[in-house]
């Protein structure tokens, strides 16, 4: 089992990694300071997940029941789409979304 100075050195530490103030900590018996840290931790693990998230969808993509020609070829809908597959880069990329053949995600 940690000890108190361990458990508040640990909440103390994650705190700072999530932007938050230092945790009120004075007076906590060992398992509260456990629920704590706990709980901090928990907030970090769903911090990760959130911004992994964001990471991972592309930025456009070709739009729901549509296909588009492309330099890698015919595109079906839901794959990433980037400026380098036209010949004529962000111009025809813009045209394509302002007809609602690519989505752009925010």
């Amino acid at each position: 089992m940690a000890t108190n100075k361990d458990l508040i050195s640990t909440a103390e530490a994650l705190a700072s990694e999530l932007g938050q103030d230092k945790p009120e900590t004075e007076g906590l018996k060992n398992a509260d300071l456990v629920k704590l840290v706990s709980e901090l931790e928990a907030t970090k693990a769903e911090a990760k997940v959130e911004t992994e998230t964001e990471a991972e969808k592309p930025r456009y993509t070709v739009a729901m029941g549509k296909s588009i020609i492309t330099k890698r070829g015919i595109l079906a809908d839901g794959v990433e789409i980037t400026e380098k597959d036209f010949a004529n880069g962000k111009l025809t990329l813009n045209d394509f979304v302002d007809s609602g053949y690519i989505e752009k995600n925010k």
